[in-house]
Order: structure tokens, then C-alpha cells, then sequence
């Protein structure tokens, strides 16, 4: 998670006031938490990332733009722009 995460936060809730059809994660979640997402899987995937990050954390790093990522009606994604960060 970022640290701070107040920005990534207001950020969010700026997206979602501007298109109040699309909530974070469908509305899945009642609070939002700024993460970095580096896999998907079982357990079993979850438990190898995290023994070969873990000794690698935390991670330090600059958010300099926000890419804007969108599902097709096959549940694909694919990117859809790029928005820099000031």
C-alpha cells in the first residue's frame, strides 16, 4: 500500500464523483484501499509472490501517471489512455 495513501485516495473518490455509474471494484468494497496489484490466483500463487517479495519490501516508488484500463465485453482489458500526474 502507499504511504501516504491520501492522494491515491482523492483520487479515487474524484474518479467516482465523476462517473457515479462506474463505483471501484463494481461496488464490491465499502472502503477503497490504495494497493499495487502484482498477481491474481489460488492461494498457492498467492503464498510464491508474497516468499519472493517479501524479502524486496517496502518498495520505493514515483507515481507519475495514472493509465486509464478498460474491460471488453469478453473480459478482456486493455489500456485505454495515459494521464500524467503533476
Amino acid at each position: 500500500a502507499p504511504d501516504p495513501s491520501d492522494r491515491f485516495r482523492r483520487l479515487t473518490d474524484l474518479i467516482f464523483s465523476r462517473y457515479p455509474d462506474y463505483p471501484p471494484y463494481e461496488g464490491l468494497h465499502e472502503e477503497v484501499l490504495p494497493h499495487l496489484t502484482v498477481a491474481m490466483g489460488d492461494a498457492a500463487l498467492q503464498d510464491e509472490v508474497d516468499a519472493a517479495l517479501s524479502p524486496h519490501l517496502p518498495i520505493a516508488a514515483h507515481a507519475g501517471k495514472v493509465t486509464l484500463i478498460v474491460e471488453d465485453e469478453s473480459g478482456h482489458w486493455s489500456e485505454s489512455g495515459r494521464f500524467p500526474l503533476a
